[in-house]
């Protein structure tokens, strides 16, 4: 992802948690626990790190409006 998007991007290795961003301790996620694991809520970690992320958007697009 770095090499399309440079310094651009931020990532982030959420440990037990699967591509549907819920806790998962298997070491694979099963394609037949999908229907259950989308029932579940997201990870709180995930949680934390996007409402951090979305609040940093906020705050630059506050500073922009503000520098026009």
């Amino acid at each position: 992802m770095t090499d399309i998007a440079g310094d651009g991007i931020e990532t982030h290795l959420v440990p037990d948690v699967d591509h549907t961003l819920r806790s998962e301790e298997a070491e694979t996620s099963s394609p037949m626990k999908y229907t259950k694991q989308v029932l579940k809520p997201l990870d709180n970690r995930v949680t934390t790190i996007l409402t951090e992320w979305l609040s940093s958007l906020d705050s630059r697009s506050d500073s922009i409006h503000q520098a026009k």
